[in-house]
């Protein structure tokens, strides 16, 4: 939390992501950036140093486990960020390596997309109820982000570091946890989509967040009533001589309890007199993530206006995929507008 980040000074005040400044606040640690002239000095390979704030620290509350405190650290505990992996909307991720002053190994740190890190650690460090765990804090609307760590070979110098592949730090890694984050919504976002749907403006959620966490939130902002149905469309690519498919996840109501949420059912879109379909319902909404959306754009574009014309979330999209669904929406005709917050989405 206090080194995996991307954080900056510019004129003396702490810079970056939003998400990055938050967290970091947290810790109470301090980051120190060489001057230029120190820079100048040591030919630019004077790391950002973090450290634990030099101010008292308030009193443990009652109760509260010692081992989890960091009070005792020593004066002089610094870590250096030797190399930084950036954010990438298409990795999912980030990382860092950083080296602890006077230490002998430097450590990689990895931060990102639940199930992307999940993927990058051993099999034995992820707990058996990861996925389980997941789905609560998720179908709660919260915003979920994974911790990794390894210790990388005494070996490796600041200089060999610095050509070392990402996909060389970012493996094998050992899963440490998960950040569970509230993000509320601002209070004139369900008034704003209200007024919206009474002129008849259709709103659309597209975001690089987990599908249960988008899904929760649209039904909190009123984008998706309580009574209405969320269907999910997961898109499979072709593999092992096997053509792409579609597996429809029925969500129920996000209030309910995680052992009812979801169920595969069988949605035949063509046979619109068979009753089994969501053509026969007056109030769903479809849901598909970027890889689903990939999927159904190159392989089922019979499917592909069905689904945007009753779509209402698209998660863990990627900004060319933002961009492509805006371009999707606009060949159906529909007159789009963007609203977005991040460099992510200047393209759509």
């Amino acid at each position: 939390m206090a080194v995996c980040h991307t954080l900056t000074r510019i004129e003396g005040k702490l810079s970056g992501d939003p998400l990055d400044l938050k967290i970091f606040e947290e810790t109470g640690w301090v980051l120190e950036e060489a001057t230029e002239e120190e820079t100048a000095l040591h030919n630019q390979i004077m790391p950002t140093v973090v450290r634990p704030s030099k101010q008292p620290l308030p009193a443990a509350e009652a109760g509260m486990d010692r081992e989890m405190e960091m009070f005792d650290l020593p004066a002089t505990y610094e870590i250096g960020i030797v190399r930084q992996f950036p954010f990438s909307s298409s990795l999912q991720r980030m990382s860092v390596v950083a080296r602890v002053l006077g230490g002998k190994q430097m450590d990689a740190y990895l931060k990102g997309a639940p199930e992307v890190i999940a993927n990058l650690c051993k099999a034995e460090t992820v707990p058996e109820c990861f996925t389980e765990v997941l789905k609560i804090y998720t179908k709660q609307g919260f915003r979920v982000i994974a911790l990794a760590h390894k210790k990388l070979g005494s070996r490796l110098t600041w200089h060999k570091v610095q050509n070392v592949s990402r996909d060389a730090i970012e493996s094998n890694m050992e899963f440490m946890g998960l950040i569970i984050m509230q993000n509320k919504l601002k209070p004139d976002t369900p008034r704003v989509l209200k007024e919206l749907g009474r002129a008849n403006i259709r709103t659309v959620m597209v975001t690089g967040d987990n599908m249960l966490t988008a899904v929760s939130v649209a039904r909190n902002c009123g984008m998706i009533l309580p009574q209405d149905e969320v269907i999910i469309a997961e898109a499979l690519p072709p593999k092992d001589g096997q053509v792409a498919q579609i597996h429809w996840l029925y969500t129920d109501d996000a209030s309910k309890h995680l052992e009812s949420a979801s169920e595969i059912i069988d949605i035949k879109m063509e046979n619109k007199g068979s009753g089994d379909g969501p053509h026969q319902k007056n109030h769903y909404h479809f849901a598909m993530d970027g890889k689903s959306f990939s999927v159904v754009t190159e392989h089922f574009q019979d499917l592909l206006s069905k689904l945007l014309l009753h779509g209402t979330v698209f998660a863990r999209m990627a900004p060319n995929q933002k961009t492509q669904l805006v371009e999707a929406f606009q060949n159906m005709d529909y007159y789009v507008g963007m609203c977005g917050d991040g460099a992510n989405d200047c393209g759509a």
